[in-house]
């Protein structure tokens, strides 16, 4: 008995000697090289559609993100603050003005207050280990955690560190919208069990849901939004949402908007008769290179005004998934319907061996669409309404 007691006090000190030696061997990242790892000399692509009626515009902003930019809540803030500031010098920050983030946003602040070694490495592969050592005292009995895949990781550690970012969620977009008094639709992030209590957001232990919030001028969230089909990777992590794509008032609008995720995008029966005619859709937005897509699904690439009415043809595999996604997204889906305009907004960035995809859009009916080139890290659409 006495040899089991003394051998597990020596599992415990070896354990806790690993620990101690990585949290102290790797020092917290300096200002001085979060500047040197953030990307600020990106080439970014302004434009602005539509005449300036002065009744409102919606601006778009297509980040270019990287890890290090999520490693304090004082830097996503300043990182954000840095596409406002070219917003506002490019004159489209006015008296009714909606800025709108690309969707998934703020998820990866589960990566804040990790060691430098988080920040400068190069796949996901090589910081499992680092994150497992770190988050390991928290962790040790989840059988999540201590997976080789990387999504149980992600998702242990979106729910360990949910309240600091549920925090920091909020804190950025309120603080951005009240020092530049604007109306902001905050992206979106992945919280468990997210609801909104007196215009705030809380949540509560339960299961993963990809969120957004609006939060007007005086930095009051205004409206919460939820994703409703999920892509392949994020069914491992989170639940779809039960609420559909809706009209709903914007704060200082007299226009009403349709919010509708990514994905959600692609599914005809989310294009309802409220839907449809209503003015304005913004989509913010997300896509790996690697989603797993059935564009032949009826559901998908059928005509949305009749949704059994196949329009998929067998040549359409050849397309490009930049051009089937130009189809049958929301870009696509515009066409058939009432609506007057649509923007929507793309996550861009470098995060380790991930590549993302997607392609930053805007459009007014019966004018012009325009799409944001490649070759751009970021964009800033204007759309006046």
């Amino acid at each position: 008995m006495r040899f089991f007691f003394q051998l597990i006090l020596f599992f415990s000190f070896i354990s806790y000697s690993i620990y101690y030696a990585y949290t102290n061997s790797d020092p917290d990242l300096t200002d001085s090289e979060y500047q040197t790892l953030t990307l600020k000399n990106e080439k970014t692509y302004i434009s602005s559609m539509g005449q300036d009626r002065k009744v409102g515009n919606i601006v778009g902003i297509q980040t270019f993100m990287t890890p290090v930019d999520y490693s304090t809540p004082e830097r996503f803030y300043d990182k954000l603050e840095f596409y406002v500031i070219k917003a506002k010098q490019s004159g489209f920050i006015k008296d009714r003005t909606l800025l709108v983030f690309p969707e998934h946003i703020a998820t990866p602040l589960f990566l804040m207050e990790e060691k430098k070694k988080i920040y400068s490495a190069k796949s996901w592969k090589e910081i499992q280990n680092y994150l497992k050592i770190s988050n390991y005292f928290y962790q040790k009995n989840n059988t999540e955690f201590t997976s080789d895949s990387p999504i149980p990781l992600a998702k242990s550690l979106l729910i360990q560190k949910s309240e600091k970012m549920r925090s920091a969620y909020v804190e950025t977009f309120r603080r951005l919208a009240t020092s530049y008094n604007v109306n902001i639709l905050a992206g979106s992030i992945v919280l468990p069990n997210p609801n909104i209590s007196n215009n705030e957001l809380i949540i509560d232990q339960g299961e993963m849901k990809d969120i957004s919030i609006m939060l007007d001028k005086k930095g009051i969230i205004a409206n919460i939004f939820e994703k409703n089909e999920l892509y392949t990777f994020e069914k491992e992590i989170m639940v779809g949402g039960v609420i559909p794509p809706s009209s709903n008032p914007m704060p200082g609008f007299t226009n009403k908007v349709v919010i509708i995720f990514s994905s959600d995008s692609l599914h005809n029966k989310f294009y309802t008769k409220q839907v449809y005619n209503t003015d304005l859709w913004i989509s913010p937005s997300f896509k790996l290179a690697n989603s797993n897509i059935d564009w032949s699904d009826n559901h998908i690439s059928g005509d949305p005004r009749y949704d059994s009415k196949a329009i998929f043809q067998e040549s359409e595999n050849l397309l490009s998934p930049k051009a089937l996604w130009s189809k049958y997204g929301i870009s696509g889906k515009f066409q058939y319907f009432p609506s007057k305009y649509y923007i929507e907004i793309f996550f861009k960035g470098e995060f380790y061996d991930l590549e993302l995809d997607g392609w930053s859009s805007y459009g007014i009916k019966s004018i012009r669409q325009e799409f944001v080139d490649k070759d751009y890290h970021s964009a800033i659409l204007n759309l006046n309404l």
